[in-house]
């Protein structure tokens, strides 16, 4: 498990955004329990999609801190989990195609090879726009 001290990126004055909500935030989950905002599991979720891609874990970690930056920003201290997938997935989308409809196909909850082929399709055709 990589601490969360390596999963951050330097900041420029050397010291570390304070966590959401001062104690972390709170998702709430779709079942409606709510968990403290882990940003390793936001990371661990998007290593899992960019599994044997050329996706560096900078990169990676790029994303997790601008996610919560966002989230910040935001000052709200409690999010829907659905919130944070929808920027997981704009995200991905742009980074890689393949991660993507990895992380489509879980976040998503894809029951068939039908809902991956719409999902690829779409990929496909925003492409071409």
């Amino acid at each position: 498990m990589v601490a969360l001290s390596v999963l951050r990126s330097p900041r420029p004055e050397g010291g570390r955004l304070p966590r959401l909500g001062g104690r972390g935030g709170d998702v709430t989950k779709k079942d409606g329990r709510r968990e403290d905002f882990d940003p390793q599991k936001l990371f661990t979720g998007l290593k899992k999609a960019t599994e044997k891609r050329d996706i560096s874990p900078e990169r990676l970690r790029a994303i997790v801190d601008d996610i919560e930056a966002e989230l910040r920003r935001s000052g709200r201290v409690e999010i829907p989990s659905g919130e944070i997938g929808e920027m997981v997935m704009v995200r991905l989308r742009d980074l890689d195609e393949v991660a993507y409809i990895r992380f489509a196909s879980v976040y998503r909850e894809f029951m068939d090879l039908q809902q991956v082929k719409r999902e690829i399709e779409q990929v496909l055709s925003s492409r071409r726009s």
